[in-house]
């Protein structure tokens, strides 16, 4: 249902649910105990998040939703599990350490937002992306508007999200929903290579990057930088990097 891997500092949890990874209740709390399992893994520096199936994620179950619809408090029942995911996205989100998302296919509702929860996202040239809920008379419930508006801005978000209709991948590049785009065959490379780069890194540095970041834009911002900067440079750690690199800068001269 959803495999997890640990091995040299990168965790990958791959989506694997015939036919298209759609996303039930199981689903959910799976990724929820592995969200806590790397909450809680000290070893942990990134995770990647990636499909085994020829999409990425095609969202929430619809049979599902719609059993739920079928009960006298369906709408309790349906928004219950949109909370539920939400939460789950949004202490993924919060993780002190990079995440990314592979996206080597169809990301709709519910996979979409399990990408933008993800703070990197790596897509395949044939990848379409979108929130098409209003489709069938919804909202995205799991955090889908508000990242998307964070990354794409409040009118392209607007506009994807009226529209119901998918993104080819350049148009999600171009507003900012993935970061990077890669022909399929070289996709997974490109991930493994990021995130070994990162793996290759200190936690602490992993963790005071993405605290910085998201403190970005905020009026705590610079004195993040400032609080990270004299965490870091404490560190015996920091001192043998620098001392390293003084020498070898040395020896090229």
């Amino acid at each position: 249902m959803i495999g997890f891997d640990l091995r040299s500092g990168v965790a990958t949890v791959t989506l694997d649910r015939a036919p298209v990874n759609a996303l039930d209740q199981a689903m959910v709390e799976r990724l929820s105990a592995l969200v806590a399992e790397v909450e809680t893994t000290p070893d942990v520096k990134v995770v990647v998040v990636r499909s085994a199936r020829h999409v990425f994620c095609a969202g929430a179950d619809i049979t599902m939703l719609a059993g739920f619809l079928d009960e006298p408090d369906g709408a309790r029942l349906l928004t219950q599990y949109a909370a539920r995911l939400q939460s789950v996205l949004a202490r993924l989100a919060a993780l002190p350490v990079a995440t990314i998302a592979e996206v080597n296919g169809a990301a709709t509702g519910g996979g979409l937002e399990l990408a933008l929860a993800c703070d990197v996202r790596l897509a395949a040239t044939s990848a379409r992306l979108g929130l098409t809920e209003a489709n069938i008379g919804l909202v995205p419930g799991a955090g889908g508007t508000q990242r998307l508006a964070a990354v794409a801005g409040r009118s392209r978000a607007l506009l994807t999200l009226l529209g119901g209709e998918l993104m080819p991948v350049s148009a999600a590049l171009a507003a900012g929903v993935v970061d990077e785009v890669h022909e399929l065959e070289e996709l997974e490379a490109r991930t493994n290579t990021l995130a070994a780069t990162i793996a290759g890194r200190s936690r602490d540095v992993v963790v005071e990057l993405k605290r910085c970041v998201q403190d970005a834009g905020t009026a705590r911002g610079f004195h993040t930088e400032l609080e990270a900067t004299e965490r870091l440079a404490s560190l015996d750690g920091t001192q043998a990097l620098m001392k390293k690199f003084l020498n070898r800068d040395k020896a090229g001269r």
